[in-house]
């Protein structure tokens, strides 16, 4: 069976990572009555360097309403430390997601969004809170991380109302069926389906989830690397018509959605690089 994951982004580098052990208090000292950072972190260095002002992405983050709320929540922190470069590719993503959702909806707020392949899930976190209601004006909406991994750590999942994790793989032949439970019902709103990242089968295999499933509006997908264990020869014959493999890639993805979705696949949409 195929791999739910990519192998060379299969986990972020904060996944496995053991939890920091908290002790009882020592005999002959008081116990510490609040958690305390020991250093500044790579989000602080980043919110205080240059790249925000230079970056919309990054910009965007910097200003957004519930960046507090997300530095002070403890589960979020493991996040927050990753290295520089790596941080700030995540947050770069996950706004250019945020983008081209907002393309595609327009004014309307989306009433759900799976994120398929999620890894620990930092684009679902940032697409929860930015959908996540006004003052009780209109319900949240429901983001939904899927991934086949155990070890992803997802405590920063409780941490929002409405954003949850499905341990699944959606190669099983019940996927369908265990995702469509969580659908909201016809008629209730927009339901969108993302995937970053999702490489060799990946990528068809969300096509394919995305045809079969009805009650999904849209689908925004951005493949990642070539498979060299199933795009061989798409690369034979990328270079046999002088194209790019990827752009090929592309475009047999586009084929294959037109093909299995009446009217032409009109929910098709190409997310490209942030």
């Amino acid at each position: 069976m195929a791999s739910s994951t990519c192998p060379p982004c299969e986990l972020p580098s904060e996944v496995g990572e053991p939890d920091v052990a908290t002790a009882g208090p020592s005999p002959t000292r008081a116990p510490t009555m609040a958690p305390r950072r020991s250093q500044k972190r790579s989000v602080e260095y980043m919110l205080e360097g240059t790249s925000i002002k230079e970056n919309r992405h990054l910009a965007r983050f910097a200003r957004a309403p519930y960046l507090q709320r997300i530095l002070d929540e403890p589960a979020c922190d493991g996040m927050m430390r990753r290295q520089g470069k790596a941080l700030r590719k995540e947050i770069i993503e996950a706004y250019a997601l945020l983008e081209a959702i907002e393309a595609a909806v327009g004014t309307t707020r989306p009433s759900c969004i799976i994120d398929v392949c999620s890894g620990k899930g930092f684009q679902a976190l940032i697409l929860a809170h930015e959908f996540g209601g006004v003052d009780g004006a209109e319900p949240p909406c429901e983001v939904v991380m899927i991934d086949r991994h155990d070890a992803i750590k997802t405590g920063h999942v409780a941490s929002l109302s409405n954003l949850r994790f499905l341990h699944a793989d959606i190669f099983a032949p019940a996927f369908e069926d265990e995702l469509s439970v969580l659908l909201p019902a016809p008629g209730s709103g927009v339901c969108l389906m993302a995937g970053v990242h999702l490489c060799g089968p990946l990528s068809p295999r969300a096509a394919e989830l995305f045809a079969s499933l009805g009650r999904i509006d849209a689908l925004l997908l951005l493949p990642c690397c070539l498979d060299k264990r199933t795009d061989g020869a798409l690369k034979l014959r990328a270079r046999s018509l002088g194209v790019d493999p990827f752009e090929l890639k592309v475009e047999e993805l586009s084929a294959l959605l037109s093909a299995r979705v009446s009217g032409g696949g009109e929910g098709w949409v190409r997310m490209g690089e942030g």
